[in-house]
């Protein structure tokens, strides 16, 4: 994101206030130590967030403000890109990009003035924007025609990285639908519209490299082709490409769409397919780094995967080859986008320290020392928090209550809506018990772990509670 340090600061107290959604009062005090604040500054910066949200969405949900603490309670369905799109369009560097992707910038002079900034303003903003043209291995230079130069499939990623989510609430795309077909995912659209202004710049992509030579996409070009070719055809004929330059743009937009489709596998699409385990048999490196990747994870942790289990893994771990391939150097904004918003994962330290324990391990292995660094090891861990779940048997409960039915179904759906992790529940102790929640005196077989609780549980409870949960179902790594 480019958007004004003020308004970055406001963007964190947004993900700050998500994380305690549909909290009791929340006190004052937690919000201004988390964000190294004092509560003067606290209350200035939240003051101007409600005004951005009513700004942006008056349905926001509600945030009520007392004089100690808060009470917050977001809608279902705001999203937090409009106010993400508010602040862009707000942003210096954002619109100097813009500028720069629609052929509109003219000289450093014309557009500070535009701003109404001075062009010392502009100059001293600058190592920001350069900083994340870096991490895809562009440079930028305003003195020459391009302004940013380098790879030109980096320099759409880019555009992609910066819009993605947000291009729907920005004025300047409110005509898009003039160039790019309604039917196309809205990855694939947003794709679309950039390469469009870089085409009408005479800007096109020419290069061929790793991720061009993948074979195991779930599509062939082919199939691709055969799907889409009417419409990029016609997408393209007014930009009177050659025959390479043309058979070029389709196949990087037959890897886009390959690539983003990775991360929508359904379980049904994935339990159709066999992949070959041994790296052998694969010449392409990021296909090889994947199965060695699954190889050293499946040996520390003992696992042997199914069919389906493994077709999950070998495309999730895939697809974060990818990304990091088209990063030069890494930052976890990257893996996260916009809309990251405090995962539940976070907190499990048995989690977070068994896989700790692998990334240290994996780093031995030697391409992953020269292609990674520990702000990507958060990005295969995000990949991992959907994989574990798939690997791990569920915690088996047995509730035990004095009273009805009616309270254990109360304990059972309480536990469900805490829980990150899978539970089974049984009537009654058997030999597959592995915790018993009761409240009421009891003594039976002491290898089976249990915890005691009041009739109405405190808070306190259902954390330490949730923790046992959580503990007894990662220990399984």
């Amino acid at each position: 994101m480019l958007i004004e340090k003020r308004d970055e600061e406001k963007l964190k107290l947004l993900y700050l206030l998500w994380k305690y959604n549909n909290y009791e009062e929340v006190p004052l005090q937690n919000f201004a130590y988390e964000l190294s604040i004092d509560k003067r500054s606290l209350r200035r910066r939240l003051e101007e967030l409600l005004a951005d949200l009513e700004t942006v969405d008056n349905n926001y949900g509600s945030i009520l403000v007392s004089d100690a603490s808060l009470k917050i309670s977001f809608s279902n369905v705001f999203d937090e890109n409009k106010l993400i799109a508010l602040y862009s369009e707000r942003s210096v560097l954002f619109n100097l990009a813009l500028s720069i992707l629609m052929n509109d910038f003219e000289s450093v002079e014309t557009f500070a003035k535009r701003n109404f900034i001075s062009s010392v303003t502009l100059y001293r903003k600058l190592p920001v924007l350069k900083e994340e043209l870096d991490r895809l291995g562009l440079r930028l230079d305003l003195r020459t025609t391009e302004k940013i130069l380098g790879n030109e499939r980096q320099i759409r990623l880019f555009y992609f990285y910066l819009l993605i989510g947000i291009s729907d609430y920005l004025d300047i795309f409110s005509n898009k639908d003039e160039f790019v077909e309604n039917s196309f995912h809205p990855f694939f659209k947003l794709w679309l519209l950039i390469t469009h202004f870089r085409l009408a710049n005479n800007y096109v992509i020419s290069t061929y490299d790793d991720i061009d030579s993948i074979s195991t996409f779930l599509i062939s070009l082919d199939q691709f082709q055969a799907s889409y070719l009417p419409e990029l055809d016609s997408f393209l004929s007014p930009y009177q490409l050659d025959n390479f330059n043309k058979s070029r743009e389709i196949h990087s937009m037959y890897i886009f769409i390959s690539h983003i489709s990775l991360i929508y596998l359904s379980q049904d699409e994935l339990s159709t397919i066999h992949l070959n385990r041994d790296k052998r048999n694969y010449t392409n490196l990021l296909e090889v780094r994947t199965i060695i990747w699954i190889e050293n994870f499946c040996d520390y942790f003992h696992f042997y995967l199914s069919d389906y289990q493994f077709a999950f893994m070998f495309y999730l771990i895939l697809q974060t080859q990818i990304t990091e391939y088209y990063l030069v150097t890494i930052d976890t904004e990257w893996f996260y986008g916009h809309s990251y918003k405090f995962s539940s994962y976070n907190g499990i330290g048995v989690l977070n320290d068994k896989l700790d324990a692998f990334f240290d391990h994996l780093k031995k292995v030697g391409w992953f020392v020269t292609n990674s660094t520990s702000y990507s090891v958060l990005g295969y861990k995000e990949k991992l928090f959907s994989i574990i779940p798939e690997l791990l048997q569920p915690v088996n409960v047995t509730i035990l209550s004095r009273y009805d039915y009616s309270h254990r179904y109360f304990i059972k759906n309480m536990l469900l809506s805490i829980s990150t992790v899978k539970i089974v529940f049984s009537d009654a102790i058997t030999a597959d018990t592995q915790f018993v929640i009761h409240d009421y005196p009891l003594q039976f077989n002491h290898s089976i772990k249990s915890i005691r609780i009041r009739i109405h549980p405190f808070p306190s409870e259902i954390d330490y509670i949730k923790r046992a949960l959580e503990d007894e179902y990662y220990n399984q790594l």
